[in-house]
């Protein structure tokens, strides 16, 4: 389910007028660079994650020398604001204790016009995601956090998984 959801959103990133550096906050495994074409695969990207693990097995499948591995909480970023130009979270938000800030928060570090592209799982669509946030007692519904999206000032492009 994973590989579709970024073929997706990967087939929605920029390929014309590409400025970097991007980052790719909670990357994983690194599975959206190794889908990158063209143009895009001479980005510099910035791939955030906080499992150590997943950073190392980003590095074996993807030995480009302008992919930067950080280990890193999305809500603790270790950068200078106004510092990336495109920025993507795939699969991350609903596993947040607060999505909300988690989305809110890196703003902070995107150059004004920077795109920032990302996908959740909406409610119906996973529905391991919602007893597991029940059971743990998580805050802040899907819905909620999709009307904050809707205010939000960067640019806004959902995808979904159904």
């Amino acid at each position: 389910m994973q590989r579709e959801i970024l073929v997706k959103l990967a087939a929605k990133l920029p390929q014309k007028n590409l400025r970097g550096p991007w980052i790719d906050l909670g990357c994983g495994t690194g599975l959206l660079e190794t889908m990158l074409t063209g143009p895009q695969t001479k980005v510099p990207i910035f791939c955030v994650d906080l499992v150590r693990e997943s950073l190392k097995m980003l590095a074996r499948q993807n030995d480009r020398p302008d992919i930067y591995r950080i280990q890193a909480d999305i809500d603790q970023l270790p950068f200078k604001p106004e510092m990336f130009s495109m920025a993507v979270m795939s699969s991350v938000i609903q596993w947040l204790p607060d999505p909300s800030l988690s989305i809110h928060g890196p703003t902070h570090y995107f150059l004004a016009e920077a795109g920032f592209y990302f996908q959740f799982f909406c409610k119906g669509t996973y529905s391991e995601l919602f007893t597991l946030r029940t059971e743990k007692g998580l805050p802040v519904s899907i819905e909620t956090l999709m009307r904050e999206i809707d205010q939000f000032p960067h640019r806004k492009n959902r995808a979904k998984y159904n």
